[in-house]
């Protein structure tokens, strides 16, 4: 179990803290996977500022409901408060309704795409609080963070890369989810959190992942427009399973690790796409 930090009071949170922006900004560029230049660049603005809204509701949301159980205020600044502000509250529900008002400015696809990831964070943080339920929990992750790559789709179907990418993603992201799961064990089990890497157990879960990354470079050599695109989605996926299950450290630090993995081999797989 990780050392806990002193809580934080209330009145001194700035807002950016409270929504957590530094463990989600590298989030950011989510929306570059299904940008056409010819959109225009305002296009991806929109996708930027609709991501930024949706991930601020899901973090601190998720801040609001675990704050009695969370341990440390470096990971979740209400940690340890009882009764948080209510403009806490206000500012949260304020991202949530700036993200679904201005998913309709950007059509269809973004305005669905904004819904679902609301609704699956709110699923998963409060009522019924899936985030407690072996398998399903996890697996929420990735409807919370992949219909943000749609934010600046036209159309679904409009770019033969998305299968892939949305692929990958998914596969790195659960992986990089696992590994949360068995740095946390130890709170997620005091907390009545039964994890999907608390039910199954240290090698069960490595073991998953593992799976998840095979599952997807497989995956990757049939939804791929051209070789290139298997073999840069592969080679992501590679590295972040070697992460996953056999890097050394402890397990925040192997975290922390991974997610710059899947960040660099998302970004490879991008310049790909692009230069297809």
């Amino acid at each position: 179990m990780r050392a806990s930090a002193q809580p934080i009071s209330p009145g001194r949170l700035a807002p950016l803290e409270l929504l957590r922006i530094r463990q989600w900004a590298h989030f950011l560029v989510l929306p570059l996977a299904a940008f056409e230049p010819a959109a225009g660049w305002p296009r991806l603005g929109l996708g930027v500022a609709l991501t930024a809204l949706a991930l601020g509701y899901a973090y601190g949301l998720n801040a609001i409901s675990d704050r009695v159980t969370d341990l440390d205020a470096r990971k979740n600044p209400l940690a340890g408060i009882a009764n948080p502000l209510r403009s806490a509250a206000a500012l949260v529900a304020g991202c949530g309704v700036a993200a679904l008002g201005l998913a309709f400015t950007g059509g269809r696809v973004a305005t669905e795409a904004i819904a679902l990831s609301l609704l699956a964070a709110t699923v998963y943080s409060v009522g019924p609080r899936w985030k407690a339920t072996p398998g399903l929990g996890t697996t929420l992750n990735a409807v919370i963070f992949a219909p943000l790559l749609l934010c600046t789709a036209p159309r679904v179907g409009a770019s033969p890369w998305l299968p892939l990418e949305l692929t990958t993603f998914c596969a790195l992201l659960l992986q990089n989810q696992l590994l949360h799961e068995r740095a946390d064990a130890a709170e997620d089990s005091a907390a009545g959190v039964r994890s999907t890497a608390l039910r199954v157990g240290p090698r069960a879960a490595s073991a998953v992942a593992l799976m998840l990354g095979a599952a997807g470079a497989a995956l990757a050599c049939l939804l791929a427009p051209v070789a290139g695109g298997a073999a840069a989605a592969g080679a992501a996926l590679l590295a972040g399973s070697l992460v996953a299950t056999r890097g050394p450290g402890p397990l925040p630090a192997r975290r922390a690790t991974h997610r710059w993995v899947a960040f660099a081999g998302g970004a490879l797989l991008f310049v790909v796409s692009r230069l297809a």
